[in-house]
């Protein structure tokens, strides 16, 4: 969708507040309601307190990088504007300084043009909710009745982890009941654990090997996954 909106002029001079309240309005008609919500880019916990990260998508991750854009544009244009009008400068420009900061300027101010214009993914496409399907793949593993929760929980101590971080936090929740063993492309798809297969797999093999000298990790990792569990109910 392109839902073009009337840009500020190109020597604006909006105060925070202002500028700020532009950008909501301008995000809000570009790609629907809901566009404000910090829940649409960044996978939440049941309870909305814990963030785990940005959500996959491509349409999500393109909304985002073109608001944040925007509004990055937008700060270093009126930055000219007021080096412009000599706000926060003790010395006059000369013409070819005031020339060359124009220039700059329309150069940025285009570059705005061109993203309000851009055509998007339909907004009502972007809902973060069919996120959850990929991580459809993974329920099979987890046991109990309540596995958002325990889905949830795991995520939150893995995201982003790889190797021996993630590993532990696996090795414990299949020892402790709480999932099955899963192949490492399952889990860091449904987790988002980073790292290589490799990586992870060398360290979960230490973490399960019943003569295993890294009870004191292990434990650690057993008493930080029952607080995760605890906090997502």
């Amino acid at each position: 969708m392109t839902n073009k909106m009337n840009i500020p002029p190109i020597d604006f001079d909006l105060p925070d507040k202002e500028l700020s309240k532009w950008h909501d309005k301008w995000s809000t008609e570009k790609f629907g309601e809901g566009v404000l919500d910090p829940g649409r880019y960044y996978q939440a916990s049941k309870d909305g307190v814990y963030l785990y990260g940005v959500a996959e998508g491509k349409a999500l991750n393109e909304e985002k990088a073109i608001r944040e854009q925007v509004l990055e544009l937008l700060l270093r244009i009126r930055a000219i504007n007021r080096k412009l009008k000599g706000v926060g400068i003790n010395k006059h420009l000369t013409y070819q300084e005031r020339e060359e900061l124009k220039k700059r300027r329309e150069a940025l101010y285009n570059e705005i043009k061109g993203l309000n214009s851009r055509q998007t993914t339909d907004a009502q496409s972007l809902n973060p909710e069919p996120q959850h399907g990929k991580e459809n793949a993974i329920e099979q593993y987890i046991t109990g009745s309540d596995k958002e929760t325990t889905m949830q929980a795991i995520k939150s101590l893995v995201y982003g982890k790889k190797g021996k971080q993630a590993a532990v936090i696996i090795a414990v929740a299949v020892s402790d009941g709480y999932m099955s063993k899963a192949k490492f492309d399952i889990l860091k798809e449904a987790f988002g654990i980073d790292g290589t297969k490799q990586a992870f797999n060398h360290a979960y093999k230490l973490y399960t090997e019943t003569n295993s000298t890294l009870k004191s990790e292990l434990d650690a990792a057993r008493a930080a996954l029952k607080r995760a569990i605890e906090s997502a109910r």
